[in-house]
């Protein structure tokens, strides 16, 4: 029932689509079977090649095909060639939802199979359920074979604090897209259409830091959504987001901001590339276990880098992502390396998190503004002392109003979270909470905006 239904799901958006992901599936199932039975080791590593071949083949045709047929555009003119690409053939190629979740979801189990870190299922059905569950189909959160068909497996009971818990979730999650994400879209929407020119770089910092607000309430806000759906049907999924904006180094922020995503990657990429292979779950997120630390035979930096330029480009075919993932890199990096940075983590730690919290705000430029001469622009303004004077600037006053407001309020709500004396008290807080947050979903549910993390 939960595989047919996830499917029409799916299905009423595209169900040519749906088809696609059940063929991804399907071809998925049989090379791990194939791997579990066969002794050969050639043979099990050809039919991992054959499983990412064919997964990474569609997710680079669907999602890369127009970002790398522009840059061939770009070369072949610089050379006198003629190139017309695709944008002269009579079709357009139509992104999938939740490609690149349910790609890394379907290649992580086959992997472990060949790790043997995983049994393979002989119930296709079992396995598709798993690829299609409906409530992380589109946007995660990104999760393991060994976490959920065990759960699949048995009929979950009736709990009523299941229920309850994840209806809360879900409601969380809808205030956190409705009544904050969608309105402070709003203002960073009309902000990023001023012309670079005449902004300040006063201007910059708060439309980073109120985009970095909307994408964390957006992105956090689906995750709850997902979690809060399964659990009210039994089952459970490790958290996506804890308090990522109060990190106190990158790295940190890495292990608290989307971190299925970050956790694969350890696991999938980082980790083989240092040349350990290493047994993990879909949270930690870039925490890597002294066990494992133990075992590196790679280098740091290039695998470092390597990975985080893999990183951004996942998110998105441009060379804004690239720089993204790349300034990630180097803000990790100097947190490793750099003794005075060093320093600064161990013995200030609330002033390396003041640190760590613009430092992350400022990476949401190139995410945001689209274009590397635009990021370009938005950075020099950032960095250069006289756009600071007196006087410059066109963001109306709320702006800051409202980014103030955020941060105080985050701030007593994560000093809230993080006192026990005040968690009994809390859950009344929550209680009295919950007509006010029907109240501000009814009234701010105006229209459907489409979730960010939708187009990756």
């Amino acid at each position: 029932m939960l595989l047919i239904l996830s499917i029409i799901f799916y299905g009423l958006w595209r169900w040519d689509f749906a088809l696609l992901m059940i063929l991804s599936a399907l071809v998925d199932y049989l090379a791990s079977l194939k791997i579990a039975t066969t002794t050969q080791q050639a043979r099990k590593k050809a039919w991992l090649i054959v499983s990412l071949s064919v997964n990474l083949g569609l997710l680079v045709f669907f999602k890369y095909a127009y970002f790398i047929d522009n840059n061939l555009q770009a070369v072949c003119s610089i050379f006198g060639f003629s190139y017309s690409g695709l944008t002269s053939l009579p079709v357009t190629i139509i992104l999938p939802l939740g490609i690149s979740f349910y790609t890394f979801q379907t290649i992580s189990y086959t992997i472990d199979v060949y790790r043997g870190n995983q049994v393979p299922t002989k119930d296709f059905a079992l396995f598709a359920t798993y690829v299609t569950f409906w409530p992380q189909l589109v946007a995660g959160p990104i999760l393991r074979g060994s976490e959920v068909i065990p759960q699949f497996q048995t009929k979950q009971p009736f709990v009523w604090s299941n229920l309850n818990g994840g209806a809360y979730l879900v409601l969380v999650g809808l205030v956190k897209k409705v009544v904050l994400a969608d309105n402070v879209a709003l203002l960073v929407d009309e902000g990023f259409q001023l012309n670079t020119a005449f902004m300040s770089g006063w201007d910059v910092w708060i439309l980073a830091i109120l985009f970095g607000f909307q994408i964390y309430f957006d992105f956090s806000g689906y995750s709850d959504i997902a979690i809060g759906s399964a659990k009210m049907m039994g089952f459970h999924f490790p958290d996506n987001f804890s308090w990522p904006y109060f990190a106190k180094t990158p790295r940190e922020f890495w292990r608290r901001w989307h971190i299925s995503l970050s956790s694969w990657i350890r696991d999938y990429l980082y980790l083989p590339l240092l040349g350990v292979k290493f047994k993990g779950h879909s949270e930690g997120g870039l925490y890597i276990p002294e066990a494992a630390r133990s075992n590196m035979i790679g280098g740091f930096t290039g695998a470092l880098f390597i990975t985080w330029i893999f990183m951004g480009f996942w998110h998105g075919a441009g060379w804004n992502f690239g720089i993204w993932g790349l300034y990630h890199a180097v803000m990790i990096f100097l947190f490793r390396k750099v003794g005075v940075v060093i320093r600064l983590a161990d013995k200030f730690p609330m002033a390396s998190g003041i640190v760590t919290f613009f430092l992350m705000m400022a990476s949401w430029i190139p995410f945001r503004s689209k274009t590397v001469e635009r990021t370009g622009e938005l950075y020099m303004k950032m960095i250069n002392p006289f756009s600071y004077a007196p006087g410059l600037g066109q963001l109306h006053i709320s702006y800051l109003f409202y980014t103030i407001m955020i941060l105080l309020g985050m701030t007593f709500l994560y000093f809230l979270y993080k006192q026990p004396r005040l968690r009994a008290s809390a859950e009344w807080v929550k209680l009295a909470g919950v007509p006010v947050m029907v109240l501000l979903i009814i009234v701010y549910m105006q229209q459907v905006v489409q979730f960010i993390y939708f187009q990756f």
